[in-house]
């Protein structure tokens, strides 16, 4: 048997665990509290700088390659060659996201290098708008060929004039570019960065700027303002473009290809077609890259015919620079423009039962009611981040999360575009819901509970005498019946039928049935049965008599089975308010009359 002592242990140890969780339960908050004190040493930038000083050989060299990443990328887009520019561009593109990231994570955002690496961001989005337009008027300068050489003077004239438009989008990111240079070398002076690089990358934006304006106009564009980067020629001026070495025309493997359509928003499908001409073209593998990142792959036929679809899904808005590549071979570049859509999102919750855990789930589609796949979805618990999720390919998410003690408000929010996709950014509807009891609280009580039942079991079992009995809650305080009854207090019918005999109480039964008054119904053969009991004396009369003492009179003979079968639809119908249908109200009538039947046959027995 367990000890005073023991009990005593098990009271205090459950008391003290109550008491140390409490505060948590009720506050969730003040564990992120005291868990992030422990940490500030990962994100405060004076604690963190001894770590920084062993890191800033590295910090330095990335901020170095960033800023000599431009004059490479202008020089290909100057000798028109896109292939090599977008390679050097995606190269770039990695090495910006690479540097945001660390400045981040060192806790630098506000500092100079955190500025560095946003005037970077937007420095990558400057050259990647260039290269588009470099590429929109290499098309639009063999368009204004092509109706030259058809002799259409209007097209020719309305090209030209489309030309001119977009020169003028292109001379403004020279603007842009000196902007973000001017931010970019006052930082890189403090460190001691070299920006030479930089500088010639605006120079030779600068002559590519002014080839073009001569290849639309037929004259010479002025020389660069006051205060600006020196023009070709110049002292310190642009060197030799970059020409690339292509293999002999015999020997070159040429690929050709169209989209349908070129434009299109999140869930369409482009039809990409094309061939591949030149010496065994039978079988080969042509990958199809959007903005350098694989979109499709197809394999050409004999002839060297292919054809793959690819689908718009996560990409930003805008245009986007699409071609083929197999083996050494490039195609031309072709631009896909991608408009932004509108997007869906839903948020539900579920309850979990003795707890403050609810089952959050909710779907994300386009306008267009299609799933958005593998998509970034973020759960706010009263303005603060909780979770993040990512959706299936039905564009659906769940999870659990354990909500503080209190009112909440929980919303679902898709970020869109800035996570990278052609959709614009949507939130579900607020649902707020309130919790009012505390969960460890009520865990330790439900532990509490639960060892107190195993104590007075394990007594009973063991010490069965030195427990006092309990008494049977039906059994009256005047009963002296030594086996208590089986089943609890019978409640009172609705009305309180009368002992008639057996015809007339069949009669009644079959009227109350019908009016589906089964509680009566059933009391009135069960109160026949007794009073015809009690008439040839097989059990005694007495007001706690219970339907099992009356069912345990007719316990040999054939009379057994058929007594048990209408004592049991006696109790689910009385007490357990459980009616028959159908055919059960055939056999609970079939089985009384078979009782009183067996009765009549065996008036003698005891």
């Amino acid at each position: 048997m367990m000890g005073k002592s023991s009990i005593v242990l098990l009271l205090a140890a459950t008391a003290l665990f109550i008491v140390l969780m409490l505060p948590f339960a009720d506050s969730p908050q003040l564990y992120d509290v005291q868990t992030s004190a422990r940490t500030s040493h990962h994100t405060n930038p004076q604690v963190f700088g001894a770590e920084l000083t062993t890191g800033s050989d590295r910090i330095f060299a990335d901020m170095q390659s960033l800023l000599d990443a431009n004059e490479q990328i202008i020089r290909y887009i100057r000798a028109g060659d896109y292939i090599a520019a977008i390679h050097e561009y995606q190269k770039y593109s990695g090495k910006t996201q690479q540097f945001t990231t660390l400045a981040t994570n060192l806790g630098l955002a506000q500092s100079d290098i955190g500025t560095f690496a946003l005037e970077n961001v937007q420095n990558r989005e400057v050259v990647f708008d260039i290269f588009i337009g470099s590429i929109r008027a290499e098309q639009l300068r063999s368009r204004e060929n092509t109706y030259e050489e058809q002799g259409d003077a209007a097209q020719a004239a309305a090209t030209r004039e489309e030309r001119r438009r977009n020169y003028e989008s292109l001379s403004a990111k020279k603007g842009e570019l000196t902007a973000v240079y001017q931010s970019l070398a006052a930082i890189s002076a403090q460190y001691q960065l070299n920006d030479e690089s930089y500088l010639a990358s605006l120079r030779a934006y600068d002559a590519y700027l002014s080839e073009l304006y001569s290849s639309i106009t037929g004259e010479e564009r002025g020389v660069p303002e006051e205060g600006g980067p020196p023009a070709t020629g110049e002292a310190g001026g642009d060197e030799t473009a970059i020409v690339p070495v292509l293999p002999a025309a015999s020997d070159r493997v040429r690929i050709y290809f169209r989209m349908s359509p070129e434009n299109g928003i999140y869930g369409d499908e482009i039809r990409i077609t094309g061939s591949l001409r030149g010496p065994d073209v039978a079988s080969r593998v042509i990958n199809i890259y959007l903005d350098n990142q694989n979109w499709a792959t197809a394999t050409t036929t004999e002839t060297g015919a292919f054809e793959a679809v690819a689908s718009v899904e996560k990409m930003t808005a805008g245009v986007h620079a699409v071609y083929c590549y197999s083996g050494a071979s490039y195609s031309n570049i072709q631009l896909f423009s991608v408009a932004p859509s509108e997007s869906v999102l839903t948020l539900e919750l579920e309850e979990e039962p003795l707890s403050n855990n609810f089952i959050c789930r909710g779907t994300l589609y386009a306008a267009d009611t299609t799933p958005v796949r593998n998509a970034p979805v973020e759960l706010y618990v009263n303005s603060a981040r909780k979770a993040l999720l990512t959706t299936g390919d039905d564009g659906s998410y769940e999870t659990v999360l354990t909500l503080p003690t209190g009112e909440n408000t929980i919303q679902s929010i898709f970020q869109g575009q800035f996570r990278g996709y052609p959709l614009d950014a949507s939130r579900s509807s607020p649902i707020s819901v309130a919790t009012g009891y505390n969960v460890a609280l009520l865990q330790g009580l439900l532990f509490l509970a639960g060892a107190g039942l195993i104590f007075y079991v394990a007594v009973r079992l063991i010490f069965p005498g030195t427990m006092p009995r309990l008494r049977d809650a039906t059994q009256g305080p005047g009963s002296r019946d030594g086996a208590p009854a089986l089943l609890p207090v019978r409640p009172e019918p609705a009305e309180a039928p009368r002992a008639i005999s057996p015809g007339v109480a069949f009669d009644e039964f079959l009227a109350r049935s019908q009016n589906n008054d089964w509680l009566n119904a059933i009391h009135v053969l069960y109160l026949s049965l007794k009073e015809t009991l009690i008439a040839k004396r097989l059990v005694p009369r007495r007001r706690s008599l219970t339907p099992r003492e009356i069912s345990r009179t007719l316990q040999t003979g054939r009379r057994s089975d058929i007594m048990s079968a209408f004592m049991d639809a006696y109790e689910r119908i009385y007490f357990g308010r459980i009616f028959p249908e159908g055919r059960e109200q055939e056999m609970v009538a079939a089985s009384w009359q078979s009782i009183l039947t067996s009765l009549g046959d065996d008036d003698h027995e005891p």
